[in-house]
């Protein structure tokens, strides 16, 4: 029984994440929900800068959807607890792409900002963090255990890369 292209997906990131040392997570969140239509175009041109940049770094990206409260997205919100509004369902939602990133070593947070802002010319928030091999067990687990975020149905009917990895040559063995 052959595997369908969803598991195969699934199957080949996992496989990626797992069998190489990622040490640090990067995440490149939109601050305009409009931005968020241009994540495919933002996303090459992401690609493009990744391995002209940073030509002797490994990078595993990956394009994610996040449904989100609108009042991350309203300026004329006032102060408000995070914590209050991810459990108040009656606020209004959203579906949002991001960009996530994972490599082997620590990348200067400000030049890595300032490029890729540059380079896709969108208001972004960038989120790092390190992770373990407990947390890429766990994100690959969810990965397999989930349903695929249906990124058709955001894109519509557009030629859309998952994943993709960057500068593979320059794994370690």
């Amino acid at each position: 029984m052959s595997e369908t292209a969803e598991y195969r997906s699934k199957r080949r990131f996992c496989s990626y994440l797992k069998d190489n040392p990622w040490q640090w997570q990067y995440t490149v969140f939109y601050t305009f929900v409009e931005e968020g239509q241009k994540a495919i175009e933002h996303g090459k041109a992401l690609r493009r800068l990744l391995a002209a940049k940073y030509t002797s770094q490994p990078f595993l990206w990956r394009l994610c959807l996040k449904i989100v409260p609108t009042i991350y997205f309203d300026d004329e919100a006032d102060y408000f607890d995070p914590r209050d509004v991810e459990n108040n369902h009656s606020v209004p939602r959203v579906v949002m792409p991001f960009h996530t990133l994972f490599t082997t070593e620590k990348l200067r947070y400000t030049p890595l900002f300032q490029n890729i802002s540059m380079k896709i010319n969108s208001g972004i928030w960038l989120k790092n963090r390190r992770v373990s091999p407990y947390k890429v067990e766990r994100y690959c687990r969810a990965v397999m255990l989930e349903k695929p975020h249906d990124l058709k149905k955001f894109f519509g009917d557009k030629k859309i890369n998952r994943f993709s990895l960057i500068n593979r040559a320059s794994l370690p063995e």
